[in-house]
């Protein structure tokens, strides 16, 4: 039997990024769904109900108390939480933490030892190995930012800039949200806003050295918001300006929202009420009713070509702006991005 050890998070990343052993986080349910380590597999020691009766325990009673409450009520449940690892990993290498590295961590590991699993603590546990990723979020960039009206095909662009090999990070795509009213259509459920800022600093300590493309985003994307130290060096990054011909903007947005019925267009364009106006929101949804969706379009288009303007003066003075030369074609567009000098 692997006697199971401690290790720091330096080695716990490292181990992490090879990819070939799993993480195990053994933290109550819902503290999985706040947070988590991306690709990690939740097996509870405690689970949400013996957590809160134990947290009560401990309030009330002391740490001795509680501790012994907690071998009472998880003691039934070794055997299922062997069997659950076993079921969850070919793997006999594993990755383990609870929130700081504590008594869950060495409990479920010594479990898991006897089942033949070589267990590797993370000293520190998710609150370190989250404290450390955090970091990401502060570590100067050469970062360029991708702008243009709504439908300028932004995020294409950004897929496009990645296959060639430039590093990207899609920050909507993150979010599963596409960031205005409509953007949630069709795309899961957003995650929390911790597990949003997980995904996206493991995505930055991924990167190597070298320039980084993001799309212009405003601070909410959806009902997640991006992290201030991140927002402020999107603020203060030159801003590449695409521009598109009408027609490809209106084409691009029908492409990804003409799918969708006129009850979920009609919610959706309701929702801009308070920005856009009772009248022109009247005029959008008699136009969607129609089955006019140019008309409809039309509209919105007015209102979101008027927002971005009035943002982009708010922040152009913060910022180098490289227009582009206006053209409908990615591949032209990819080639002027990447001819670009920067000093």
């Amino acid at each position: 039997m692997h006697e199971p050890k401690f290790i720091e998070i330096e080695e716990a990343l490292t181990l992490y990024a090879q990819g070939d052993i799993p993480v195990v986080d053994v933290r109550s349910e819902k503290e999985f769904e706040k947070g988590h380590i991306p690709g990690a597999i939740n097996i509870p020691l405690l689970n949400n109900e013996h957590r809160h009766l134990v947290g009560c325990c401990y309030k009330e009673q002391g740490q001795s108390k509680a501790v012994e409450l907690g071998y009472a009520l998880v003691s039934p449940l070794f055997p299922e939480i062997q069997q659950k690892a076993l079921s969850s990993t070919a793997k006999r290498t594993i990755i383990l933490h609870c929130w700081r590295g504590g008594l869950r961590s060495k409990i479920t590991a010594g479990l898991l030892a006897e089942v033949g699993f070589e267990v590797l603590m993370v000293n520190g546990g998710y609150k370190k190995w989250r404290n450390t990723w955090l970091t990401q979020l502060e570590k100067d960039r050469e970062m360029r930012v991708v702008s243009g009206l709504t439908g300028a095909g932004k995020t294409g662009l950004l897929h496009d800039l990645q296959h060639v090999g430039q590093q990207v990070i899609d920050l909507e795509g993150l979010a599963h949200h596409r960031g205005s009213a409509f953007g949630g259509l069709g795309l899961p459920e957003q995650p929390t806003q911790e597990q949003f800022e997980n995904v996206l600093c493991k995505a930055l300590w991924q990167l190597q050295e070298g320039p980084l493309y993001v799309e212009s985003e405003s601070r909410m994307i959806g009902r997640v918001r991006i992290p201030d130290p991140f927002f402020q060096k999107i603020l203060m990054a030159p801003r590449i300006e695409v521009q598109r011909s009408a027609a490809f903007r209106k084409a691009e947005i029908l492409r990804i929202y003409g799918v969708f019925s006129v009850e979920d267009l009609e919610e959706k364009t309701e929702q801009l009420n308070k920005r856009m106006g009772r009248e022109q929101t009247r005029d959008a949804i008699e136009k969607l009713r129609a089955d006019d969706r140019n008309g409809w379009l039309d509209i919105l288009l007015h209102y979101y070509d008027k927002n971005y303007q009035h943002h982009h003066e708010k922040i152009a003075q913060q910022k180098v702006n490289i227009a582009l030369r206006p053209s409908d074609s990615n591949e032209e567009v990819i080639q002027q991005i990447l001819e670009l000098k920067w000093n």
